[in-house]
């Protein structure tokens, strides 16, 4: 099951696939993202310039993601469907 980012015009999917976190984007087909060492949230991609930043609100549930390439385009949580 993914979770749904929302930012327009650009719509991001995560997922954990085999114990692995990808990511989808409407501008890219599904990539692995890799943990950055030191900073919890924070992942990378491999090969590309982009790294991507999970935001959590005061109750630690993640409300956002930030992709950083470049600048940076923030993208709300989709609200759960059933």
């Amino acid at each position: 099951v993914a979770t749904r980012f929302l930012r327009t015009p650009v719509e991001f999917d995560v997922a954990t696939l085999d114990g692995q976190l990808v990511v989808r984007s409407t501008a890219a087909p599904s990539q692995p993202v890799l943990p950055m060492a030191g900073r919890p949230d924070r992942f990378h991609y491999d090969g590309v310039a982009a790294e991507l930043q999970f935001e959590r609100d005061a109750t630690g549930q993640v409300v956002a993601l930030v992709l950083h390439e470049n600048g940076a385009l923030r993208a709300l949580r989709s609200p759960a469907t059933p």
